[in-house]
């Protein structure tokens, strides 16, 4: 029988009128708050399967050593700000190694 329910469907909704803040605790105790769209793109390699590093401008999560992945806060867009590094796009490599 083959499951065709979405992967943990209330954290995929994709509700544009409420901001979420979300944390990663990695296995050393280090803490990361994401935003909605970083933890979209990380809960979007978990689920792939991958298990190598998901890296942002000023921060590297490796998927192997997560501890913790949740949504600390869920808030109505406009009534909090999140951190700087929680807005972070994701740092991609262009073709040959360059940034």
């Amino acid at each position: 029988m083959k499951n065709t329910e979405p992967l943990m469907p209330e954290m995929l909704n994709n509700d544009d009128r409420f901001d979420e803040e979300w944390l990663v605790v990695m296995s050393n105790g280090s803490e990361y708050v994401l935003s909605k769209n970083q933890a979209r793109l990380l809960l979007h390699e978990i689920a792939a399967g991958n298990r190598g590093i998901i890296a942002f401008e000023t921060f590297v999560i490796s998927i192997p050593y997560i501890v913790e992945f949740y949504q600390a806060m869920k808030f109505p867009k406009g009534t909090r700000e999140l951190p700087a590094r929680a807005n972070e796009q994701l740092y991609r490599l262009k073709k040959g190694g360059e940034k």
